[in-house]
């Protein structure tokens, strides 16, 4: 500004308050700051303090931290807060009930926000726990995931002072932001751990595991499939390193006669998306195997398997011994039973059909029963059910209908099996017609009997002679004589 005569008086200055700007930028600049950082991370922990370090230096205040919730227990756990320098740290688990009465808001995912703990209502009837961290203000802003409260970021100030709008605005942010870097870094951290896991698993599981691919000709059918993956235990299954079959396909490995069943069987999974299992030999190898096929994504599918070949063997031996028994057994004179450990019959010979005139396995379960007498039905079932309760031989006499509709007295008389382990594996009995016998104990008893009566009349007629009467042995000795004798 100039005077009249033009000489330099003063000078005139519009000023515009630029603060708020100013603010805005550097907040913006810290959110940048604070994306770039968090990317570095891998630790919770680390993640949170460096979001608290930002935003303590920015905001100028004694101490910033990250903390969960438990909303239920009423408490907070921090790991590691921020101080600046003369302040201490408030690590550790506290109890909101000693802070006031504002946890419900938290609860409700609203920001708290106190000028001064000493006038406000929800802090002045106890104070002394924020006054013992050297708190006078504070800002505290909850972390709200899927409708519940699990964090927050607290922010204390050791004087008294009103938050802006922009202020708790630019918290929530901050709170936002480091909620969202920490969990993708503990999934990331869930999801390496699962996959060490997986492999570890793979690695060591003592059946084979294949990730496998189909391959297609020109026209687009399936005609084989390529190893993606194996376990080192597909080498002693087949054996063959698994790092051999890797890249290579199945017709490759086992040569192009391979049985259609070890493609098409995978190629009906990646169609259905349907598990599929299997009991086939490798007919190369001349070795059995039991597994599994299963939908992995478009793209792959999985095979878990196991060799079988000893168990196989064992099997068909096993068949071939049944086969043997039952052809015995059907030929033997003698009707034969087998039962299983619960008492029910598993196996009745030909030879019981033709006594009994059952229809063909009609007599399995306790339909065997339908053939024994009436009367003898209830002792038949008890003496068997006790024996087999009880692990020991059994053995009944019972009456038994013939095809004729005729009873025959048989004897049934079984023996416990047990297997090379001591299992309990039921029974093995057979049944002896003994009617005839029976029908000859019978008459032989009657005529013992009539024996005993003639004898007797004998000795009344003998003791009641009227004269004397003396039986001699042949030594002459007196061996009976009558009362008139004497």
């Amino acid at each position: 500004m100039r005077d009249e005569s033009g000489r330099v008086a003063g000078m005139f200055c519009a000023c515009t308050e630029t603060t708020s700007e100013v603010l805005a930028v550097r907040r913006r600049d810290t959110l940048l700051e604070l994306d770039q950082r968090l990317a570095d991370l891998t630790d919770p922990t680390a993640l949170a303090f460096t979001a608290s370090e930002l935003l303590g230096e920015m905001l100028g205040v004694a101490r910033v931290g990250y903390g969960m919730i438990d909303a239920e227990a009423g408490t907070i756990a921090v790991d590691r807060d921020w101080t600046a320098p003369g302040f201490a740290s408030a690590a550790g688990v506290h109890q909101f009930a000693d802070y006031g009465s504002y946890i419900d808001e938290l609860r409700q995912g609203r920001a708290v926000a106190s000028s001064d703990i000493e006038t406000d209502p929800r802090t002045s009837a106890s104070p002394d726990a924020f006054r013992a961290l050297g708190v006078r203000a504070f800002l505290d802003v909850p972390v709200v995931e899927q409708g519940q409260t699990t964090a927050q970021f607290f922010v204390h100030s050791a004087v008294a002072r009103r938050w802006t709008d922009e202020e708790i605005g630019f918290v929530r942010q901050f709170a936002e932001r480091t909620r969202a870097a920490i969990a993708r870094r503990r999934a990331e951290q869930e999801l390496f751990a699962q996959a060490k896991l997986t492999r570890l698993i793979f690695d060591q599981m003592q059946s084979g595991l294949i990730i496998g691919t189909l391959v297609r000709d020109d026209d687009g059918k399936v005609v084989d499939w390529r190893y993606l993956e194996a376990n080192p235990t597909l080498g002693d299954l087949v054996g063959l390193p698994s790092e051999q079959t890797i890249g290579r396909t199945i017709r490759d490995v086992f040569g192009p006669s391979i049985e259609d069943a070890w493609v098409s069987d995978f190629a009906r999974v990646m169609k259905t998306r349907e598990p599929v299992t299997f009991v086939r030999q490798v007919g190369s190898l001349g070795r059995w195997y039991e597994g599994h096929g299963f939908y992995i994504d478009e793209q792959r599918f999985g095979v878990s398997f196991m060799e079988i070949t000893e168990r196989r063997r064992v099997e068909e031996a096993l068949i071939e011994s049944e086969v043997r028994f039952r052809n015995m057994a059907d030929h033997s004179p003698m009707m034969t039973w087998v039962t299983d450990p619960d008492g029910e019959c598993t196996y009745l010979n030909a030879r019981w059909y033709a006594f009994t005139g059952q229809p063909a396995q009609a007599g399995e379960g306790r339909g065997w029963l339908d053939a024994v007498h009436p009367g003898d039905r209830a002792l038949a079932a008890e003496e068997f059910a006790a024996a087999n309760a009880e692990r020991r031989a059994y053995r009944v006499d019972f009456r038994l209908r013939r095809g004729d509709g005729e009873y025959r007295w048989v004897i049934d008389a079984a023996a416990p099996r047990f297997g090379s382990d001591g299992d309990f594996l039921g029974y093995v009995g057979s049944l002896i017609d003994i009617d005839e016998r029976r029908e000859a104990e019978e008459r032989l008893r009657e005529s013992e009997a009539l024996s005993r009566l003639r004898a007797d009349e004998l000795i009344s007629i003998y003791d009641a002679a009227p004269i004397g009467l003396c039986v001699f042995d042949r030594d002459m000795r007196f061996v009976r004589i009558n009362d008139r004798l004497a």
